[in-house]
């Protein structure tokens, strides 16, 4: 039964029961008078349910949000982590004795047929050289990061530089190239590939090193 009605005949049968009423026009404005209360409180009754559900669903709403939200920061951390341990894996170097500086020289040398006297090296030679090196001993120096102590006094020697900053002027200048020309990476990509087969095959560092 429509629920108007049902207040209706309900109020039409409270008025029915008052005993001082005794014409039909008072029963119907008692009727009238009834019905109107009920349904005030009827529709006062549906507002507050309307509200309490309304509020339901925004806390319900918050609750997924705030959930979601610590889901995607829990991912992010987790990420975090993940980048972090990769950093300090590609940034650990391969090599750490400095004493083989000479010998990757040397290699370098006759892969580039460069002289192997100390200061007589080009620019782009020099450069390529410093690639080598700092990617097995310095590899966070190829993304901003300070060059492993030591390394540059023993480059500066090689390269008959005055002064070990020679070293570091020279480490942006080659990042740079690397970055801009396809010629240069090429080339000290095969360099660094030669010379990783070769540390290899003298056992100086594992078959499978971690990258």
């Amino acid at each position: 039964m429509d629920i108007k009605k049902n207040l209706r005949t309900v109020a039409r049968n409270a008025a029915f029961r008052v005993e001082f009423l005794t014409s039909g026009r008072e029963i119907l404005l008692y009727t009238n008078a009834i019905y109107s209360a009920m349904m005030w409180g009827w529709t006062k009754r549906i507002e507050e349910k309307e509200k309490e559900t309304h509020i339901r669903e925004e806390l319900n709403q918050q609750l997924t949000t705030v959930t979601e939200e610590i889901e995607e920061l829990k991912s992010i951390h987790e990420e975090k982590l993940r980048l972090m341990e990769r950093e300090m894996a590609l940034s650990t170097p391969l090599l750490t004795e400095l004493e083989y500086i000479p010998m990757l020289y040397k290699w370098y040398c006759e892969l580039s047929g460069c002289c192997e006297e100390a200061g007589v090296q080009n620019t782009d030679q020099k450069g390529q050289f410093l690639f080598v090196i700092l990617f097995f001993y310095s590899p966070s120096a190829l993304v901003g990061g300070r060059i492993v102590s030591g390394v540059r006094d023993k480059l500066a020697q090689l390269f008959g530089f005055t002064s070990p900053s020679a070293v570091s002027n020279l480490c942006k200048l080659i990042k740079s190239f690397y970055t801009t020309y396809k010629g240069y990476r090429k080339i000290v990509n095969q360099l660094c590939d030669e010379f990783m087969s070769r540390l290899k095959e003298n056992g100086i560092i594992p078959q499978n090193p971690i990258l």
